[in-house]
């Protein structure tokens, strides 16, 4: 843009005051790439200043990203040991229940077994029954 400018000016200077001194219209374009110089200096100065402050922006934002993601890998071990710490309880209170149940299994058979002996000889069932039933209930005289 301040180039543009000052060839707009280099060129009105060449050919409308064609009819001044040399030396000043020297002093012109001297003036006029100075002053050119001085705002593309100005312009680069402004630019690169807002780059670093981008840059700081970026830096600020990645060291808070970096946290954040610290935290969550945390925040993920965590999780994951209270899930192993469930899992295990778990398993220990499902091997226990198990256990019962079989020993509840285990019972029951032996008291069905008992059962099926008893129905199987119903002579001997009988005879016990008697005999029993003399104990609690003597004969009487």
């Amino acid at each position: 843009m301040a180039l543009q400018r000052w060839w707009e000016g280099v060129t009105y200077n060449l050919w409308y005051q064609t009819s001044q001194d040399v030396a000043y219209l020297r002093h012109q374009i001297c003036q006029g790439i100075e002053q050119n110089l001085r705002e593309i200096i100005q312009s680069q100065g402004e630019l690169l200043e807002a780059s670093r402050e981008q840059m700081k922006v970026i830096e600020h934002g990645f060291a808070n990203l970096g946290i954040q993601i610290r935290d969550l890998q945390s925040t993920i071990a965590w999780s994951m040991g209270a899930i192993v710490d469930a899992i295990e309880s778990l398993e220990r209170t499902m091997s226990w229940g198990f256990a019962q149940v079989i020993w509840q299994q285990e019972q029951t058979n032996q008291l069905l077994r008992e059962i099926l002996k008893r129905l199987s000889s119903p002579r001997t069932t009988e005879a016990e029954e008697l005999r029993e039933g003399q104990r609690v209930f003597p004969k009487r005289a």
